[in-house]
C-alpha cells in the first residue's frame, strides 16, 4: 500500500477508490496506482509534502470520480475506455459540431480527438493521462476541442484551403451550454438522491408549509391563518426551511457522493435551473 508519512489522508483516498469503484464497476485499477496517481497531482500543485489538513483541502477541490475513469483509461483498462467513449463520445461530437461549420470536419475532428486520448504523448503514457482533477472532464474537454479547432483552422488556413471547410471560431457560449447539459445527465442520480435525502429531513409541518405554499399557491398570510401563526413568523420559518434544505443537500452531495465545492456549485444551478428537478413533486409524494 502506498505510504503518506506526511499527508495523513491514506483513509480517505482509499475510501474515495472504494466509492468510484463502487459507481463505475471493476476497471483492472490498482489500489496503490490510484491512490500514486493523487500523491503526484498533489505534489505537483503544492510543490511540497503537505500536511494533513492542506492535502485534504487541495483533494476536497479535486474531481476524483472523474479522475478514476482516466486513471483507469491510461493504465489501458478496455472497459474504462468503453465507459469513457459511451459517456462523452456524443459530446464531444457536440462540441466538434458547435466548433465547426462543416459537418465533415466535425467529424473528423471528434474522432481524431477521441483516438488521440488513446495514443501515447512524448512521453509514452496515453494522452488522457494528462487530465489531474483540476476540473471536470466535461470543461476539460471543451477547452481540448476548443484548442483542437483553433489549431485545426489554422492549419488549414496556412494549406489555403477551401474557407467552406476551415472551423469556425469557437462558439464558447454554445459550447458551454452543451456541457451544461452534459453535466447536468452527469449529476442527475446524485441531485435527485440529494433532495429525495432533502425532503425526508423535513418534518410533517415544514413539508406541510411548502405543499401549500408553492404547491397550493396559497398566500403566506393565508398558510399562517391556517397555522395558528403570525405572518412574520411563518416567514422565518420558511427561511429556515429553505436553509435546512440547502443543507441537507450540500451535505448528501459532499459525504455520501463526495463532490468538490466546484461540483456541488453545478449541482445547485442545475437544481434552480432545470424543471425536472423539483422538490415540491418529492415531497407531494412521500
Amino acid at each position: 500500500m502506498t505510504n503518506f508519512p506526511r499527508f495523513g489522508c491514506e483513509e480517505f483516498l482509499v475510501q474515495a477508490y472504494q466509492e468510484d469503484q463502487a459507481l463505475y464497476g471493476n476497471l483492472d485499477l490498482a489500489t496503490d496506482t490510484y491512490l500514486a496517481h493523487l500523491v503526484s497531482i498533489i505534489r505537483k500543485y503544492l510543490s511540497y509534502d503537505p500536511d494533513e489538513p492542506d492535502a485534504m483541502g487541495f483533494l476536497g477541490k479535486t474531481h476524483t470520480l472523474d479522475l478514476y475513469l482516466a486513471i483507469a483509461c491510461a493504465q489501458g483498462s478496455e472497459s474504462a475506455w468503453e465507459q469513457f467513449v459511451r459517456l462523452y463520445r456524443s459530446f464531444v461530437m457536440r462540441l466538434a459540431n458547435h466548433a465547426c461549420s462543416n459537418e465533415t470536419v466535425a467529424c473528423e475532428l471528434a474522432n481524431n480527438l477521441i483516438a488521440d486520448l488513446f495514443a501515447p504523448d512524448r512521453s509514452n503514457r496515453p494522452r488522457i493521462a494528462s487530465y489531474d482533477g483540476q476540473s471536470s472532464v466535461a470543461r476539460w474537454l471543451r477547452v481540448v476541442v476548443s484548442h483542437r479547432a483553433a489549431d485545426e483552422r489554422e492549419l488549414r488556413w496556412n494549406s489555403v484551403e477551401r474557407l467552406d471547410d476551415l472551423p469556425d471560431i469557437t462558439d464558447l457560449e454554445g459550447m458551454e451550454r452543451i456541457e451544461i447539459a452534459a453535466r447536468a445527465g452527469r449529476y442527475k442520480r446524485m441531485i435527485l438522491d440529494a433532495l429525495e435525502r432533502a425532503g425526508e429531513s423535513l418534518t410533517t409541518r415544514e413539508r406541510y408549509i411548502l405543499v401549500m405554499i408553492y404547491g397550493e399557491s396559497l398566500q403566506a398570510k393565508e398558510v399562517a391563518r391556517l397555522l395558528g401563526v403570525h405572518p412574520s413568523r411563518l416567514s422565518r420559518q420558511i427561511r429556515r426551511i429553505h436553509g435546512k434544505i440547502y443543507q441537507e443537500a450540500v451535505a448528501i452531495l459532499t459525504g455520501k457522493h463526495r463532490l468538490c465545492e466546484e461540483a456541488i456549485k453545478e449541482c445547485l444551478a442545475d437544481i434552480v435551473e432545470n424543471p425536472e428537478y423539483s422538490l415540491l413533486e418529492l415531497l407531494k409524494t412521500g
